[in-house]
């Protein structure tokens, strides 16, 4: 993969070659800081998630990203805090009550409640390298169909999920009351734990947060019956949806099929395989990782022999043959799809091929055309839009502005009479540190020989608590969503979403979203984006995105070396910068290595 990516970069990215790759040590570094980040960004990543059927408390996965905070928990297969998209921060809350002096335990994916010890153990080993040693593990808990019902004692009455089955709306009151009641249940039978109650009063927390998140200003008016079909075609879109016990989010691949990186890897094994030169590679690799001790040489040169073997066997993928270009005659056969979306009333279907057709186009009237029909299919969503002037600024045909005034004005109507919405605020439920204000200052790091370095709380927290909420380092959509969010931010702004001036992957909410990427990572990875996403899968491409931002935040990678170097002998961390000030390049890029 680093092999892939530098010679990607190398050869069709020019402003990130004549920057960055000027010589041989500034090839070094980034061959160096690729391989390290292959290794260890998909065991930190967190999935981004959102609630996409309240009724059957169903998510979906549409992003990755990278914490810097969250990176420092540990895993344990029943978790005492979930994770919460909040806006654009993720929360972290409490599911448990947790001690003074207790660690603050993240899940990477195993749960207790849908996977028996053996599996949990056997995943983690493979994919972490550990064996797990939690609560769960040592008394070895049962999975949730297997849990003991309390018997005797009151059950839980799950408030919102019962209001949410006879009405299929909920009010922010309604959610904040069913949360208090998970939580007084969970402070009065918590010692009971593990019970079928108290794990449901878990979800109730998380399954509250959601609701209250969702509660934000928006201009949208959604009429109950035109939203179930709306649920209903996320639904068929999403090529994978997290299960439900799965509640703290960890990372897993996003479900789409292998891309070509794996299948030269598969071809590079098959023609050395059974032969002499297997050997002899495999024992070169090994010789070198022993004999390179320094951070600068280890992995470079190991790159270099597999490069050297790519080019031997003529394995590097066709470029050109992967590159899309916009093209108005494929534009308009993705509008035409969305036609036959829009006719099936199968709208959010219709939404991403009119945004993929805006994408493609390079005539202003057919971008405008295709606004114009993504207009339509939100208007007949009962989504209030604010962004006809924009249809505008692309030219849209005169012989069809009645329909698009016809529609604007139906739309103002239908705003003016718009009920009044609740808004939910979050806040971090106790008081935040001074210098990490995304934190509550009860949380402090410390290291041991068995834990290694860990979060802990000086203080009582209850069950229900936000104790961090925080923005990622670095973050990127699953290629299943990049036609229905911004590349940037990830707002589910689709009816919003405007088109890269020059790639056909990029699409952004605002026009300060835009800028944003044209100056940051988008500036490097336009010309490869579409290439990317079909040689390599959302691991990889997640790796790439932060060591383009840890590069992106140095003027060239001399100064980025240096850095490094005092990187590795201050092992700072999350905890060591003062937040409330812009940090400086190399605190930056501390962060985009702090797992290293």
């Amino acid at each position: 993969m680093s092999c892939l990516l530098f010679n990607i970069l190398k050869e069709h990215c020019k402003i990130f070659r004549e920057r960055y790759l000027t010589n041989t040590l500034a090839e070094d570094t980034f061959k160096n800081i690729i391989f390290r980040h292959l290794f260890i960004v998909p065991r930190n990543a967190y999935c981004l998630q959102s609630v996409i059927d309240l009724k059957t408390l169903d998510f979906k996965e549409y992003g990755s990203a990278v914490f810097a905070f969250k990176s420092l928990l540990n895993h344990s297969c029943s978790p005492n805090t979930v994770l919460v998209p909040m806006g654009s921060t993720i929360g972290t809350v409490t599911i448990k009550n947790i001690e003074a002096g207790g660690q603050i335990f993240g899940n990477y994916g195993p749960h207790h409640k849908i996977l028996w010890r053996e599996f949990r153990q056997d995943e983690l080993q493979a994919k972490y390298n550990f064996l797990c040693q939690c609560v769960a593990c040592v008394k070895n808990f049962p999975t949730y169909r297997e849990l003991p019902p309390m018997g005797s004692h009151p059950q839980l009455q799950l408030t919102l999920t019962r209001e949410l089955q006879q009405t299929k709306r909920i009010s922010l009151k309604t959610a904040k009351k069913s949360l208090q009641k998970a939580i007084d249940y969970i402070q009065r039978y918590k010692h009971l734990y593990p019970i079928r109650q108290l794990c449901d009063a878990e979800e109730e927390i998380k399954f509250c947060y959601d609701v209250m998140a969702r509660k934000k200003k928006r201009l949208l008016l959604i009429i109950p019956k035109i939203l179930n079909k709306l649920k209903l075609s996320i639904k068929r879109l999403s090529l994978k949806r997290s299960n439900m016990g799965n509640m703290a989010g960890s990372y897993r691949d996003s479900g789409e099929p292998e891309r070509e990186s794996h299948e030269l890897y598969s071809k590079l094994c098959q023609i050395l395989g059974g032969t002499r030169t297997e050997d002899k590679v495999f024992n070169d690799l090994r010789k070198m990782r022993e004999n390179e001790k320094s951070w600068k040489t280890s992995h470079s040169k190991q790159i270099d022999y597999v490069f050297k073997l790519l080019q031997q066997y003529n394995l590097f993928p066709d470029f050109a043959k992967h590159t899309e270009e916009k093209n108005d005659r494929k534009s308009e056969k993705f509008r035409q799809k969305g036609n036959f979306f829009f006719n099936s009333e199968s709208y959010v279907e219709a939404i991403a091929e009119y945004n993929r057709s805006i994408c493609y186009a390079v005539t202003k009237e057919n971008i405008s055309i295709a606004l114009g029909n993504r207009s339509a299919a939100f208007y007949r969503m009962k989504i209030v839009l604010r962004a006809s002037d924009w249809h505008e600024n692309f030219g849209y045909p005169d012989r069809l502005k009645d329909k698009l005034d016809e529609r604007e004005a139906a739309c103002k109507i239908a705003l003016k009479n718009a009920p009044k919405q609740e808004v939910f605020v979050p806040k971090i439920g106790m008081p935040a540190n001074e210098m990490i204000p995304f934190l509550a200052n009860c949380l402090k790091l410390r290291e041991n020989e068995y834990f290694g370095r860990h979060v802990v709380t000086e203080e009582d927290i209850p069950a229900g608590t936000i104790i961090a909420l925080e923005e990622p380092f670095c973050k990127m959509l699953l290629y299943s969503e990049e036609y229905l969010r911004c590349t940037v931010c990830l707002a589910d702004l689709p009816h919003l979403l405007l088109p890269c001036d020059t790639c056909t992957q990029a699409m952004f909410c605002s026009e300060e979203c835009k800028e944003k990427a044209s100056v940051g990572f988008h500036a490097i990875e336009c010309p490869i984006t579409s290439a990317m996403t079909k040689i390599f899968d959302d691991n990889v491409r997640l790796s790439l995105r932060m060591v383009l931002c840890a590069f992106l935040a140095f003027p060239d990678a001399e100064t980025m070396a240096s850095a490094l170097e005092t990187i590795n002998r201050e092992k700072k961390n999350a905890f060591s910068f003062d937040w409330r000030q812009e940090l400086s390049p190399e605190e930056l890029s501390r962060q985009f290595t702090h797992w290293s």
